[in-house]
């Protein structure tokens, strides 16, 4: 006997439910993370628009006061 081939093959129908479920679960996770991301950065984009519009009212110092916090 030199090779065999094997034509027909199922799973038990357990393992089967738990493969699909472990894909939707992956498929799930990767759209959560997906939507943190979004979230992230919009609340990057939000934190930008604060500081400019402090900077805007403030003039510079908001720059020389990081500046002096850095130093320190």
């Amino acid at each position: 006997l030199d090779d065999i081939s094997i034509t027909h093959l199922s799973f038990r129908p357990e393992f089967t439910s738990t493969v699909e479920l472990k894909q939707r679960f992956l498929v799930e996770k990767t759209e959560q993370s997906r939507q943190a991301n979004v979230i992230a950065a919009e609340g990057d984009a939000r934190a930008a628009d604060l500081i400019d519009k402090a900077l805007d009212e403030a003039g510079d110092g908001l720059i020389e006061l990081r500046r002096i916090e850095a130093a320190e």
